[in-house]
Protein backbone atom coordinates (compact mmCIF):
# COMPACT_ATOMS: atom_id res chain seq x y z
CA UNK A 1 0.00 0.00 0.00
CA UNK A 2 1.07 3.33 -0.56
CA UNK A 3 0.96 5.66 2.12
CA UNK A 4 -0.10 9.62 2.50
CA UNK A 5 -1.14 11.70 5.29
CA UNK A 6 -4.57 11.88 4.91
CA UNK A 7 -5.75 8.05 3.65
CA UNK A 8 -4.14 5.12 2.61
CA UNK A 9 -4.34 3.31 -1.25
CA UNK A 10 -3.73 0.41 -2.23
CA UNK A 11 -2.66 -0.68 -5.58
CA UNK A 12 -3.79 -3.89 -7.91
CA UNK A 13 -0.91 -4.95 -10.29
CA UNK A 14 -1.51 -4.46 -13.48
CA UNK A 15 0.71 -5.34 -16.47
CA UNK A 16 4.69 -3.98 -16.61
CA UNK A 17 5.54 -1.81 -19.73
CA UNK A 18 8.68 -2.83 -20.80
CA UNK A 19 11.23 -4.86 -18.66
CA UNK A 20 10.10 -6.70 -15.50
CA UNK A 21 11.85 -3.79 -13.64
CA UNK A 22 9.41 -0.71 -14.85
CA UNK A 23 7.06 0.40 -12.38
CA UNK A 24 3.56 -0.60 -12.01
CA UNK A 25 0.93 1.64 -13.63
CA UNK A 26 -1.49 3.38 -11.35
CA UNK A 27 -4.12 2.86 -13.76
CA UNK A 28 -6.02 0.51 -11.02
CA UNK A 29 -5.68 2.53 -8.16
CA UNK A 30 -8.57 2.90 -5.48
CA UNK A 31 -8.97 4.76 -1.94
CA UNK A 32 -9.25 2.54 1.37
CA UNK A 33 -11.39 3.08 4.07
CA UNK A 34 -11.21 6.85 3.29
CA UNK A 35 -13.69 9.05 5.85
CA UNK A 36 -16.11 11.33 4.38
CA UNK A 37 -13.68 14.42 6.05
CA UNK A 38 -10.78 13.16 4.44
CA UNK A 39 -12.35 11.99 0.84
CA UNK A 40 -11.18 15.72 -1.17
CA UNK A 41 -7.86 15.25 0.23
CA UNK A 42 -7.76 11.39 -0.87
CA UNK A 43 -8.66 11.58 -4.12
CA UNK A 44 -6.33 15.21 -5.16
CA UNK A 45 -3.34 12.54 -3.57
CA UNK A 46 -4.61 10.16 -5.44
CA UNK A 47 -4.56 12.09 -8.47
CA UNK A 48 -1.35 13.59 -7.65
CA UNK A 49 -0.02 10.21 -7.82
CA UNK A 50 -1.65 8.53 -10.88
CA UNK A 51 -1.18 11.24 -13.05
CA UNK A 52 2.15 11.40 -12.73
CA UNK A 53 2.20 9.53 -16.02
CA UNK A 54 0.71 11.74 -18.32
CA UNK A 55 -3.50 12.67 -18.89
CA UNK A 56 -4.61 9.20 -19.87
CA UNK A 57 -3.32 7.80 -16.83
CA UNK A 58 -5.68 10.41 -15.10
CA UNK A 59 -8.27 9.30 -17.27
CA UNK A 60 -8.21 5.82 -16.22
CA UNK A 61 -8.15 6.53 -12.69
CA UNK A 62 -10.93 9.02 -12.54
CA UNK A 63 -13.19 6.14 -14.08
CA UNK A 64 -11.87 3.47 -11.52
CA UNK A 65 -12.01 5.26 -8.23
CA UNK A 66 -14.66 4.21 -6.35
CA UNK A 67 -17.95 5.79 -4.69
CA UNK A 68 -16.44 6.19 -1.18
CA UNK A 69 -19.36 7.95 -0.13
CA UNK A 70 -22.59 6.53 -0.48
CA UNK A 71 -24.50 9.75 -0.03
CA UNK A 72 -25.43 12.72 1.86
CA UNK A 73 -25.56 12.34 5.50
CA UNK A 74 -28.68 11.64 7.10
CA UNK A 75 -29.37 14.03 9.24
CA UNK A 76 -32.53 12.62 10.99
CA UNK A 77 -34.52 15.00 13.16
CA UNK A 78 -31.74 17.46 13.35
CA UNK A 79 -32.24 18.33 9.83
CA UNK A 80 -35.84 20.09 11.18
CA UNK A 81 -33.75 22.97 11.95
CA UNK A 82 -31.33 25.76 10.87
CA UNK A 83 -29.68 25.93 13.99
CA UNK A 84 -29.41 23.17 17.00
CA UNK A 85 -27.02 23.42 19.12
CA UNK A 86 -26.07 22.54 22.77
CA UNK A 87 -24.80 25.16 24.21
CA UNK A 88 -26.79 28.09 23.15
CA UNK A 89 -27.52 30.59 20.17
CA UNK A 90 -26.47 34.21 20.37
CA UNK A 91 -27.93 36.88 17.53
CA UNK A 92 -27.81 40.30 17.44
CA UNK A 93 -31.00 42.56 16.44
CA UNK A 94 -30.46 43.00 12.83
CA UNK A 95 -29.92 38.50 12.32
CA UNK A 96 -32.93 37.23 10.16
CA UNK A 97 -32.93 33.15 10.28
CA UNK A 98 -35.05 31.13 8.15
CA UNK A 99 -35.70 27.80 9.99
CA UNK A 100 -36.45 26.55 13.14
CA UNK A 101 -33.78 26.83 15.44
CA UNK A 102 -33.44 24.88 18.93
CA UNK A 103 -31.60 23.90 21.99
CA UNK A 104 -30.61 21.42 24.80
CA UNK A 105 -30.15 19.80 27.04
CA UNK A 106 -30.21 23.60 28.12
CA UNK A 107 -32.65 26.08 28.60
CA UNK A 108 -34.72 28.78 26.84
CA UNK A 109 -32.19 31.12 28.42
CA UNK A 110 -29.47 29.94 26.26
CA UNK A 111 -31.17 31.51 23.30
CA UNK A 112 -29.81 35.12 23.91
CA UNK A 113 -30.15 38.61 22.34
CA UNK A 114 -33.31 37.54 20.52
CA UNK A 115 -36.92 39.24 21.18
CA UNK A 116 -38.82 36.52 22.41
CA UNK A 117 -42.71 35.36 22.82
CA UNK A 118 -43.64 31.84 24.43
CA UNK A 119 -46.51 30.55 22.09
CA UNK A 120 -49.56 29.90 24.53
CA UNK A 121 -48.97 26.11 24.52
CA UNK A 122 -46.08 26.94 25.92
CA UNK A 123 -44.27 24.13 23.38
CA UNK A 124 -42.19 26.45 21.51
CA UNK A 125 -41.47 30.24 20.90
CA UNK A 126 -41.36 32.79 17.93
CA UNK A 127 -39.29 35.46 17.08
CA UNK A 128 -39.18 38.20 14.76
CA UNK A 129 -35.99 37.02 14.02
CA UNK A 130 -37.08 34.26 13.28
CA UNK A 131 -39.20 32.44 10.56
CA UNK A 132 -39.91 29.19 12.08
CA UNK A 133 -39.98 28.20 15.60
CA UNK A 134 -37.39 27.82 18.91
CA UNK A 135 -37.51 25.16 20.98
CA UNK A 136 -35.42 24.21 24.04
CA UNK A 137 -35.58 21.47 26.71
CA UNK A 138 -37.48 23.08 28.99
CA UNK A 139 -40.67 24.10 27.49
CA UNK A 140 -43.87 21.81 27.52
CA UNK A 141 -44.57 18.16 26.40
CA UNK A 142 -43.45 17.34 23.46
CA UNK A 143 -40.59 19.24 23.21
CA UNK A 144 -38.44 18.00 25.72
CA UNK A 145 -38.70 14.82 23.56
CA UNK A 146 -38.28 16.67 20.38
CA UNK A 147 -35.16 17.93 21.44
CA UNK A 148 -33.31 14.91 23.01
CA UNK A 149 -34.11 13.19 19.84
CA UNK A 150 -33.00 15.95 17.50
CA UNK A 151 -29.71 16.48 19.25
CA UNK A 152 -29.03 12.60 19.13
CA UNK A 153 -29.94 12.47 15.74
CA UNK A 154 -27.17 15.27 15.11
CA UNK A 155 -24.09 13.71 17.13
CA UNK A 156 -25.05 10.60 14.96
CA UNK A 157 -25.04 12.75 11.53
CA UNK A 158 -21.54 14.16 12.64
CA UNK A 159 -20.02 10.59 13.90
CA UNK A 160 -20.73 9.51 10.13
CA UNK A 161 -19.38 12.25 8.18
CA UNK A 162 -16.50 12.39 10.57
CA UNK A 163 -16.13 8.54 9.21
Amino acid sequence: PLASAYCSFSRVPGPRPGSKHAPLPYNMVSLVHVPRKRLVACVLALLALACAPGPAACSRVLHSVPEVVSGPVNLGTAGDFAILAKSGVSTVPQSIITGDVGVSPIARDALTGFSFILDASGAFATSDQVTGNMYSADMEVPTPSKMTTAISDMETAYTDAAG
